[in-house]
């Protein structure tokens, strides 16, 4: 497969050099020159680590195999939890580090024989796409054929991800954006501009403290091209709002919603979820249900939503015992018996 990249019309590059650089020469990030079909059937009967397999050796035809994938991460990676009002709870973070991160990165180093690379760099986007395609098997064998997806935004790679495997063939739906206070992405996604010379606001969250999510220039790529690139790059270097037409606005939410869920509610939702369904939450997954929570009040949607569930509520206690009141160890028998 042959890569071009989201800053020029006539460059290409091999996939070996998308999967060991984090950018190319001219600046900027590696994308398929053609991307990839996947007919819906054709992963229907897979295993998660078919899947995974499969949709990284269409990027970069590496060999991995379904048993490569399993020696990385496990063979119970992502476990789903169905919840009440149909919210599918997608637990990440079953592994050594209970960090959705560490699958990601043990992948990558199967992959590079290197450490991990930045996440916006396309092979971290591969990979995801991978574990995306992968958990859509599992939900294709519980009887669901179509969701929504909730992810949180941070540099907007995940989100991007997420796109992606839904113009590969990804039952997709809405793809619902999680913002904490950092809302950059709120204010392009829904009004069409974006201060780039935002200040970053600290939070319990810092993984999404993010004030211009880079990620978004391949989302202009891909939805106007390069020359609307070069004006969002010509505002990002000289520190100014960039801003799209009103009828462009329409186009860049197609099929994406954008919520902001601020520190002061992320206690309140980890509280109400504990309360509702005996299920501890960390912070971003928090962030993710109470963005869910805002799109659902405001479309009335109440389609199967997915929620990527990726990280170990112990890793941010103070937080969750002030939300619950719960012990250490009370967290991990509660979310043992899930």
């Amino acid at each position: 497969m042959l890569y071009a990249t989201t800053r020029s019309k006539t460059d290409t590059y091999t996939a070996h050099r998308a999967l060991m650089e984090d950018k190319a020469p001219d600046g900027g990030f590696f994308i398929p020159f053609r991307m990839p079909m996947v007919q819906s059937d054709k992963l229907k009967d897979c295993t998660f680590s078919d899947a995974v397999a499969e949709i990284l050796n269409l990027f970069f035809s590496t060999g991995i195999t379904p048993w490569d994938v399993d020696c990385c991460i496990g063979k119970s990676a992502a476990n789903i939890l169905a919840m009440p009002h149909r919210v599918l709870l997608v637990q990440l973070w079953n592994n050594l580090k209970g960090d959705y991160t560490y699958l990601c990165d043990k992948l990558y180093e199967k992959l590079c024989g290197d450490k991990p690379g930045a996440i916006t760099n396309w092979a971290s986007i591969a990979i995801r796409i991978a574990i995306l395609f992968g958990i859509s098997a599992l939900l294709s064998k519980m009887g669901f054929d179509s969701f929504d997806l909730t992810v949180n935004t941070g540099d907007f790679s995940v989100p991007m991800a997420a796109w992606y495997g839904r113009k590969m063939g990804l039952p997709i739906g809405t793809i619902i954006c999680a913002c904490n206070d950092n809302s950059a992405a709120w204010d392009f996604i829904h009004r069409g501009e974006m201060n780039t010379a935002m200040t970053l606001v600290q939070t319990a969250t810092p993984q999404l403290d993010v004030a211009n999510p880079v990620g978004v220039e391949r989302l202009i790529y891909e939805t106007f091209g390069i020359d609307e690139v070069k004006k969002y790059l010509d505002a990002t270097a000289h520190k100014r709002t960039y801003q799209i037409r009103p009828d462009m606005v329409h186009k860049i939410s197609q099929g994406m919603f954008v919520s902001v869920v601020g520190k002061d509610r992320i206690e309140a939702v980890v509280s109400s979820v504990y309360r509702s369904n005996n299920c501890v939450l960390d912070p971003y997954a928090a962030v993710s249900y109470g963005s869910l929570q805002d799109y659902r009040a405001k479309t009335g949607e109440s389609c199967p939503t997915v929620i990527l569930w990726e990280k170990n509520p112990t890793q941010s206690l103070p937080v969750v015992q002030n939300a619950t009141g719960l012990t250490k160890y009370e967290i991990e028998k509660l979310n043992n018996q899930l």
